[in-house]
C-alpha cells in the first residue's frame, strides 16, 4: 500500500493496518472455510432492500450506499476507489488488486459485511470479484427487472448525496458510468425525448451484458425476487437461518 493511498484512507477516518502482516492468516482461515461475498446488480431501491432482507435471513449482510449515507467515511472511500478504476486506470475493466483495499470499507474479517448490493456495485463487480475470490465464495446476483426507468435511482443517490455535502468529484466518481448516461439523456432532452431515454436505456442493457460476460457463468444467479428466498437459498446452498418478511 502506497504512502500516499495509506494518507487518503486516514483522510476519509480509515485506521490503518499491516495488511501483508495480516494477509497469510486470512488465507490460512480461508483454507478451512470460505464465508460468501455478495454481489447484488439491481436498480430499484425497493427491489435492492428486498434483496438485503432475503441475504439477511440467510446470515449474509451486505452494505447498499443508500442505506448508509451518514456514513461518510465508506462512501468517500468507494468513490476514490471510482477515482482510481475511471481516472487513473486506462481500460476501466478492473484494478490490479494492490490498487485498492476493499475490505477497509467491508470488512469481512469483522463479519462486518459479506456483499455489496445496488448502486454502484455493478461498476466495482470485476474488482471485487478479484480482490475477494481467494478468501471468499464470490457469487454475482442479477435481479431480473425492467429497466426502461434505470436512470431514476441514479437521481434518487444523486440528490440524496448532494444534500449531504457530497462533492461533485465525489458523486462523479461514485455514480460513474451511470452519471454520464443521465447527463446524456438529458442534454437530448430537447431534440427528442423518447429516443434519448431509449438511447440511455440500451447503453444500460448493453453494460449490463458485457458485465455478464465478464463473469464465470457459474458464479451468476439471475433473480426474481418474486420467486420468493428459496431459489436464492438452494443457488447458494444456505438454509434459511430466520423468518424473511416480505414487502
Amino acid at each position: 500500500m502506497t504512502t500516499a493511498f495509506k494518507s487518503i484512507l486516514r483522510n476519509v477516518g480509515f485506521d490503518i493496518f499491516n495488511i501483508e502482516a495480516t494477509s497469510s492468516t486470512a488465507a490460512t482461515a480461508s483454507e478451512t472455510s470460505k464465508d460468501f461475498f455478495i454481489i447484488g446488480i439491481g436498480l430499484n431501491r425497493t427491489s435492492n432492500y428486498l434483496l438485503q432482507n432475503h441475504l439477511n435471513g440467510l446470515g449474509i449482510k451486505s452494505f447498499m450506499v443508500s442505506k448508509n449515507f451518514h456514513n461518510k467515511s465508506k462512501i468517500k472511500a468507494i468513490a476514490h476507489a471510482g477515482k482510481i478504476k475511471f481516472s487513473e486506470n486506462e481500460t476501466h475493466l478492473m484494478m490490479p488488486r494492490k490498487d485498492f483495499y476493499w475490505d477497509q470499507i467491508f470488512e469481512t474479517r469483522k463479519k462486518k459485511f459479506n456483499g455489496f448490493i445496488g448502486l454502484p456495485a455493478m461498476n466495482f463487480c470485476t474488482d471485487l470479484l478479484n480482490f475477494y475470490k481467494e478468501t471468499h465464495e464470490c457469487r454475482v446476483i442479477f435481479l431480473n427487472e425492467n429497466v426502461s426507468h434505470w436512470h431514476r435511482p441514479v437521481f434518487e443517490n444523486l440528490y440524496s448525496l448532494e444534500n449531504l455535502g457530497f462533492a461533485k468529484d465525489d458523486l462523479d466518481y461514485l455514480l460513474y458510468p451511470q452519471i454520464e448516461l443521465v447527463r446524456q439523456m438529458t442534454a437530448n432532452y430537447k431534440s427528442d425525448i423518447e429516443a434519448a431515454k431509449k438511447q440511455s436505456q440500451d447503453a444500460f442493457e448493453n453494460a449490463i451484458q458485457n458485465l455478464k460476460n465478464q463473469i464465470p457463468s457459474e458464479l451468476i444467479f439471475e433473480y426474481n425476487l418474486s420467486d420468493g428466498i428459496a431459489p436464492l437459498s438452494q443457488f447458494l446452498g444456505i438454509k434459511e437461518k430466520k423468518n424473511v418478511f416480505g414487502w
